[in-house]
């Protein structure tokens, strides 16, 4: 039987916002949901990072 993931959201540490929401994006196919200066949301598929 194989396990299917139906949703993922880990917290990661992020010393600059801007700097992991533009890689992610740019490396990982993420697209940001939401972002202010201390937090980011960003998706792909069934998999949501939050970077703080």
């Amino acid at each position: 039987m194989k396990t299917k993931f139906l949703e993922i959201s880990p917290v990661m540490p992020s010393q600059d916002i801007n700097r992991d929401v533009e890689w992610y994006e740019k490396q990982m196919g993420f697209k940001l949901i939401q972002k202010d200066t201390m937090y980011a949301v960003i998706k792909r598929d069934e998999f949501c990072i939050h970077l703080q």
